[in-house]
């Protein structure tokens, strides 16, 4: 009986370290995004961070910001007239630190990440910029 508790509860840990483990590694939301703007015949590209369109865009962000943005994955996503921009950082967390800037006395300032958050501008790994277009938002929101 003692032999049987004791191989259940083995099995039971290693159960739980899987589980754990595999939420972890969970993998981006990207992949998901993408199909879902692509099963709504939506045009998704991947761009370089040099196009001029970005150029412009990040060049409004603070230049904190800015220097993070090379090392992101950026999704532009049209159909027809309606636009947007996602980014697509290297985790959740990396994210949160990217919306999170330095105010003046040196304290982090995270009200834009939550707002973003609250907003529906951020699905796991990914923020959303909807340029030109609010469908773009609930499609992203619901992937």
């Amino acid at each position: 009986m003692k032999k049987s508790v004791r191989i259940l509860a083995l099995v039971m840990a290693a159960l739980m370290l899987t589980v754990s483990l595999a939420s972890c590694f969970g993998g981006s939301k990207a992949d998901a995004i993408k199909k879902a703007f692509e099963k709504e015949d939506w045009e998704v590209t991947t761009i370089d961070s040099d196009d001029t369109l970005v150029k412009a865009m990040i060049s409004a962000m603070p230049e904190e910001q800015q220097e993070k943005m090379e090392k992101y994955e950026l999704i532009w996503v049209q159909k027809g007239l309606e636009t947007a921009l996602i980014i697509k950082c290297s985790s959740a967390k990396d994210l949160k630190d990217f919306l999170t800037v330095e105010d003046k006395d040196g304290k982090k300032d995270d009200s834009a990440y939550e707002e973003a958050e609250e907003e529906g501008y951020i699905n796991g790994d990914c923020f959303i910029i909807p340029i030109t277009s609010t469908k773009a938002q609930e499609i992203f929101a619901g992937a």
